[in-house]
Order: C-alpha cells, then structure tokens, then sequence
C-alpha cells in the first residue's frame, strides 16, 4: 500500500514513463504530465504550491508524478527545476523524492529523437537553468542537465529516507525502488523506446 506521496524530480527522456508503468503496475496512483488526460499536472502543482506551499494539498490520497514539465510553442513549465518549490516541498512530511538519472549524452540523444522538434521548442523556451536561446549546442544542455543532477545531490541526498537517486539504466531499480517506497514494486523495464 502507497503511504508517500512520490515526486520525481529529474528530466524527461529518463525512464519517466518507466516509473509511470511501473508504478501503475504496483497499485500507485500517477500521474504523468496530464491530470485526468484534460488538466497538465505541473500547472496543478503550481497552483497547490502558491497556495498552501504544498503541491500534493489538493489530492486526498497519496499520489506519484513521474513527469510534471510540458512544453509548447510559448509556455515552458518545469516543477522539478523550481528550487524554490523544490525545498518548500521536500519539508513537507509524507513526500518521497526520486531524482531519475540518466547518462546526459543519452538524454540528449533521446530529445534529438523525439517527435515535434523538442530540441527546438527547448531553445525556444524559457525554461528553469536553460534560458531562451540556449540548449543550440549539446554542452549547453549537458551542463544544465548536470547542474540540476548536482543541485539534487548536494540539497537532498543528506535525507536517505525522502530521497532516491536511482539510474534508470543500471540493474537494481525495482529492488531501489522497493525498498525505498516500503513496497512492492512488481515490474520494471523501457516501457517508451524511440527509434
């Protein structure tokens, strides 16, 4: 039984969807960029963190988030590189945080891949750490992406409790993520695989 709600807090292309599949298959409630397919979760989280400082107060049960950014043409909103909120939220009790490493190179791959020009829309935003204009060339995005992984390291893992840094392409994840969650994760794979 799901007793944490469950924030993760690293880039797309990182085994987000993984953990989505992963954590349905278990019996966790997520959510992964949509709310109920109409409602984007980052703009909720938003909303529940001007609020009351808590982004999972409008939820009765416990919940996970495996993806909170989306981006488009003008709007880019990115939860998990909000440091602000990043700290309200990981002093709320009953929140468990996992930071989603990946090699930054085969997130960077990954994006070049991705359908509707991501690379471009990412340049074209304003996103947390990565202003407009930016993420043209593949050091641009690795020091961001790394940034964000140092960040994390050096805020959060102090509380081995709250916080996990799993690599979603070692062995060991599902026992990780079992022992972390005190349950029973029952699968683990690549559920999302570009070309």
């Amino acid at each position: 039984m799901q007793h944490y709600n469950i924030f993760v807090i690293g880039f797309p292309k990182s085994g987000t969807t993984s953990l989505q599949t992963a954590f349905t298959k278990s019996g966790i409630t997520s959510y992964h960029q949509r709310y109920k397919k109409h409602f984007q979760i980052g703009d909720i989280l938003y909303e529940n963190y001007f609020r009351t400082g808590n982004i999972f107060s409008s939820f009765d049960n416990p919940i996970a988030v495996t993806q909170s950014d989306y981006i488009n043409e003008t709007i880019a909103v990115y939860p998990q590189l909000d440091y602000n909120l990043l700290h309200s939220t990981f002093e709320k009790s009953n929140i468990k945080f996992i930071l989603n490493y990946r090699n930054p190179k085969n997130i960077i791959s990954s994006i070049d891949r991705w359908k509707n020009n991501a690379r471009q829309r990412m340049i074209n935003a304003n996103i947390p750490g990565l202003p407009s204009g930016f993420g043209k060339e593949d050091i641009e995005l690795e020091k961001w992406i790394i940034s964000h992984f140092n960040y994390c390291r050096k805020h959060f893992s102090f509380n081995n409790d709250k916080f996990i840094e799993i690599d979603i392409e070692a062995d060991g994840v599902k026992t990780k993520l079992s022992n972390f969650l005190e349950m029973d994760i029952k699968w683990w794979g690549q559920a999302n695989k570009n070309a």
